[in-house]
């Protein structure tokens, strides 16, 4: 599994999600959009990689999260139906 962590300005790890390595493919979408399946440009592959860990450095609406990734600044949908685990480092 891939993991990335963040550090506050505490001091201490910040919250972090887990994408499932069921999944294979995870919509991402840029920070200037509606998160909606027709603005998607990009996908993670969790599958690929055992599951894929990513701080959460924002939560700009219901259900979504802001992480950054190696395209930059993206958002993702984290509804608990998603199966995606959110934790506080």
């Amino acid at each position: 599994m891939i993991q990335i962590y963040g550090i506050s300005s505490d001091g201490y790890l910040t919250n972090s999600e887990i994408l499932p390595p069921t999944a294979a493919t995870w919509r991402t979408y840029r920070t200037n959009v509606q998160p909606v399946a027709k603005n998607s440009d990009w996908s993670l592959t969790p599958k690929a990689f055992g599951g894929l860990e990513y701080e959460i450095i924002g939560k700009p609406h219901k259900d979504v999260v802001t992480i950054y990734t190696s395209r930059g600044n993206r958002n993702i949908y984290v509804a608990p139906s998603t199966g995606v685990k959110i934790f506080k480092k």
